[in-house]
């Protein structure tokens, strides 16, 4: 499992059985992956990678197995990014822009933008 926070911090966690207990699981970090200039707003994962949105607008996509950012992006405009979905190849992203945007998952063009919400 992940988690973000708004120091700029993703934690990859591994559970494993605890030592007295089978039942109760032990989580131990991985990997901390690190923003340094924005806050996490939104972060997902998948069987090979981690897709974190930013208070910046900016879009990361991270190899899960290493933690390496392999793509960035800034999809809305400075506005903050409010959730996500993806899948092997775009990334779907709302932000505080009101657009919904899809993203080249290898390139991380924004492909479309999806204009009508209104403030």
């Amino acid at each position: 499992c992940i988690s973000g926070s708004t120091d700029g911090d993703i934690y990859v966690w591994n559970n494993s059985p605890h030592d007295e207990d089978p039942n109760y699981k032990t989580f131990k970090c991985k990997h901390r992956l690190k923003q340094e200039n924005y806050k996490i707003t939104v972060a997902k994962y998948g069987k090979l990678e981690i897709i974190s949105g930013g208070s910046n607008g900016t879009i990361t996509v991270w190899w899960l197995k290493t933690g390496k950012k392999t793509q960035e992006c800034n999809a809305h405009n400075g506005q903050p990014v409010t959730d996500l979905q993806f899948d092997a190849t775009k990334i779907v992203s709302c932000g505080m822009d009101n657009n919904v945007n899809i993203i080249d998952i290898m390139t991380g063009a924004v492909i479309q933008t999806l204009r009508g919400h209104e403030k």
